[in-house]
């Protein structure tokens, strides 16, 4: 295949079929979309060389990879020849019995795993068992997406080519089976987890971009014909058109509505689907169906029946979006691979829709689903905080295994909680897809647990319009997020050991409840009761010590390679951290993409320090022309030295797009703790003359203007009247800067900052304070597997704190020395 990417094959019926075989000869998707003669296309012949000359192995090998097969066990083992490195060695020689085939091998110490797809509840194997088969229902330790492929931190991954079930131990002795009888694999051999990902999704296929709406918040329910929970009959342009009106009336985000359930509740023919369509449009909402019974109609149905489908019809009537359920997709394996392949290829169909970008929620997905779908992890329960638990290393996992679209629903289908369902809102507002899945969590006259973003009153409602206003403003940055992922499977969620492959403490299970979203966001959910209680969150891993960490809300800076605890996190805020140096593409407030046109200004979030950048994205959000070249970019540079910051947005390189605006302004919010001493922008070749403003007002109706702005509030969105527009949420300062339009395809926009300095005053060390705290210790009978109870000597005078280093890891703020004098560790 390439020099470093080959197949092994073994066939007892010495068939040697190109193609698994699929479960039923209907279903016509591979899971290979890049074949042997794709490959030799791009890389030429592959001289593959045979040496049988030692006594004792037999070796075929390319320039970069070593296969060794010893002659008298069969045995086998995997080389990097470039670094002469042991990748992978049998335990056993391969078996084939009973009706399956095995593949046992030896693993280190230090050698972790990930992928098997998306595995409810986790991520990180070593050590444990995985299921790569549907079944198992919905919460952690169920597969909701298997793929039978994984991947070693030796360098190395394999994928299973197979339609049949099978099992994954990571134990000292690892062993990885199938339900056949042939033994078919591919591996994959690179120096790091992002290009062994890349590998794989190059033979499988490149994960979908997703139209832009559907980085949106969506509603699900039944909305035409008798509810299935509450029993009330419904009309699809009376209560769905209403139901919409309620996100407007209450100024949430929303991209995308499903106004059926595809069981029992359906939309009332393609006339009346249209004409809902085009209301909902009217709110700059694209509108979607759920499940499918059949793809064409079914003559032998009445034109209304929930169950006469017909997907051509419902795309020409308007729809962009389908969410493939149980009644679709429910076998999985082939069938469904096949079924996301014909929801994607019916609502992309030019005839249908002239080419619009097909936006597929899909569960038991396998190989070669991240071509059509984004993944969703099944029915749960909501109203409690495994809930919120589970799904952090979920979304990981399912990214390590090639997928980076991941969604569940928010504070799930079922049951519901205000406080859980507020801290949903809050995390997952750093996640892809986020689904209102309503209509079951409660019947007959009782709507308490709606699920919506403002069923529970204040201050949920203001606390959640926050968060998705949030991340509507971040569409640009997350957007840009998402194109990387689709060109290089470089995941939107990123465990941590994506970004610091280097740190071995993000290799395990220490760091599974957070992740980057993105190169320049860690987020750390609040996800355990007693923590939201407390209005803290424990544990939360900063890698690098020479990186400072800055709190998104508060500008509160950290210093990196420590694990921070009892870091402050009331019902209000979930713990987000800016890596200093980022630059993050924002766009005007907005409740949908449609409500932009691309003629806004261009918004620039910058923490200048050091040399960083940030390449922009844009195309236009909704078709597949993207895959022609149809698309910008933009690189954006910081430079910060000498009390200097130097931030440039280069020109736009690419072919450009339908309906782009070329003429466009510019603006710049630069994080920095000293007003400037000057401020400067280069238009092109040109100076632009600014003026400094001294409130936001004057700022927002000004041009080529500048306002420092010393106590910025994030609490922009809360309620009229309510309690929580109270609240001030006062991050650090900021310099805005505003220019006016430009050409962005032939100028570029530099601003110069003289006298920057946005560095936190460090902390005063009082020498009379002992190294050690007095009698610290822990008793015995305080020792369980579960915590360790510390007790010491309170130490006189105010703000006392102590760091604790376990295992080599530096814990902050272990010690609350001003209300207690105990702490609890909790081993990860």
């Amino acid at each position: 295949m390439k020099e470093n990417v080959f197949r092994l094959h073994l066939d007892p019926e010495a068939d040697f079929p190109e193609y698994p075989t699929p479960n039923s000869p209907d279903h016509k998707t591979k899971i290979i979309d890049k074949n042997v003669n794709a490959y030799k296309d791009d890389y030429g012949d592959i001289k593959v060389n045979v040496d049988e000359s030692d006594a004792k192995v037999y070796e075929i090998f390319t320039d970069k990879i070593s296969l060794r097969i010893d002659k008298e066990t069969s045995k086998m083992s995997l080389y990097d020849k470039e670094k002469s490195k042991l990748l992978w060695e049998e335990a056993e020689p391969l078996q084939h019995e009973k009706g399956k085939t095995v593949q046992t091998l030896k693993t280190k110490d230090d050698e972790y795993f990930y992928g098997g797809g998306q595995q409810n509840g986790y991520y990180s194997h070593k050590g444990e068992s995985i299921n790569i088969k549907i079944g198992g229902g919905w919460d952690a330790g169920a597969a909701s997406s298997p793929v039978p492929f994984y991947l070693s931190t030796e360098g190395y991954g394999v994928m299973r080519n197979t339609f049949k079930p099978g099992k994954y131990d990571f134990k000292e002795t690892a062993t990885f089976e199938h339900d056949e009888n042939r033994f078919d694999a591919y591996y994959f051999v690179a120096d790091t987890i992002p290009k062994t990902i890349n590998e794989y999704t190059e033979l499988t296929g490149k994960p979908a971009l997703l139209p832009e709406f559907s980085f949106y918040l969506g509603h699900a329910d039944c909305f035409n014909g008798k509810h299935n929970g509450h029993g009330d009959q419904r009309t699809l342009l009376e209560d769905g058109v209403d139901y919409l009106n309620r996100y407007v009336d209450n100024d949430m985000p929303l991209g995308w509505f499903l106004p059926n359930d595809g069981y029992s509740c359906g939309y009332g023919g393609l006339d009346n689907l249209e004409k809902f369509v085009d209301k909902a449009n009217e709110k700059g909402v694209e509108a979607g169906l759920w499940t499918q019974s059949d793809l064409k109609p079914n003559p032998d149905l009445p034109e209304d029946d929930p169950l006469r489908r017909d997907l051509d019809g419902e795309v020409k009537a308007g729809i962009r979006g389908v969410k493939t359920d149980v009644a679709w997709v429910g076998h999985g394996y082939s069938m469904a691979l096949d079924a996301t392949r014909q929801a994607a290829e019916g609502l992309q169909k030019e005839e249908n829709s002239n080419g619009a970008r097909p936006f597929i929620i899909s569960l038991d997905g396998w190989a070669g689903t991240q071509r059509y779908a984004s993944l969703w992890s099944g029915d749960q329960y909501g109203g409690n905080w495994e809930y919120i638990r589970m799904h952090i290393p979920t979304y990981i996992g399912a990214g390590l295994s090639g997928n980076p679209n991941v969604g569940s629903d928010m504070d799930g289908i079922f049951g519901g909680d205000k406080t859980v369902q507020t801290r949903d809102f809050q995390w997952k507002a750093f996640t892809p897809i986020q689904i209102d899945m309503d209509g079951w969590a409660s019947g007959g006259d009782d709507y308490s647990k709606e699920k919506n973003p403002w069923n529970y009153g204040e201050p949920y409602t203001s606390i959640n319009r926050m968060y998705l206003k949030m991340k509507s403003e971040m569409m640009p940055y997350i957007y840009s997020n998402a194109a990387e992922s689709s060109e290089t499977s470089m995941p939107m969620i990123r465990g941590m050991m994506l970004a610091y492959p280097d740190d071995p403490y993000t290799y395990g299970t220490q760091t599974q409840y957070q992740y980057m979203w993105g190169p320049n966001l860690l987020v750390a959910p609040v996800y355990k009761e007693s923590e939201n209680d407390a209005g803290i969150r424990n544990n939360i891993y900063l890698p690098d010590k020479d990186q400072v960490w800055i709190d998104y809300f508060t500008g509160e800076q950290y210093k990196g390679g420590a694990v921070i605890d009892q870091f402050d996190a009331p019902l209000w805020k979930t713990p987000v951290f800016v890596k200093n140096g980022a630059i993050i593409p924002m766009a005007p407030e907005n409740n949908s993409i449609n409500q932009l046109d691309g003629s806004e200004n261009r918004i620039f979030d910058v923490y200048p320090s050091g040399k960083s950048d940030f390449t922009l994205y844009e195309d236009d959000g909704k078709s597949v022309a993207y895959k022609d070249g149809k698309n910008i970019s933009t690189k954006i540079t910081s430079e910060e030295a000498d009390g200097k910051a130097v931030i440039t947005v280069n020109e736009a390189k690419g072919q450009g797009y339908k309906g782009m605006v070329k003429e466009r302004g510019t603006e710049f919010f630069i994080n920095t703790r000293q007003h400037p001493d000057n401020v400067t922008v280069q238009s092109g070749d040109k100076e632009i003359e600014l003026k400094a403003v001294k409130s936001e007002k004057e700022y927002e109706e000004g041009e080529n203007v500048y306002f420092y702005n010393e106590s910025p509030d994030l609490n922009k969105y809360a309620t009229k009247g309510s309690e929580f527009e109270k609240k001030e949420i006062i991050t650090a300062p900021k310099l805005q800067v505003k220019v006016g339009k430009t050409d962005v395809t032939k100028t570029a926009v530099t601003l110069t900052v003289d006298g920057y300095n946005n560095n936190q005053e460090k902390e005063i060390v009082d020498e009379q304070v002992p190294d050690i705290p007095e009698k610290l210790g822990a008793d015995q009978e305080n020792v369980t597997d579960q915590e360790i109870k510390l007790n010491w000597e309170k130490v006189a005078g105010a703000h006392v704190t102590y760091d604790l280093k376990i295992d080599g890891v530096i814990h902050r703020n272990v010690f609350d020395t001003e209300s207690k004098k105990r702490t609890i560790l909790y081993p990860c």
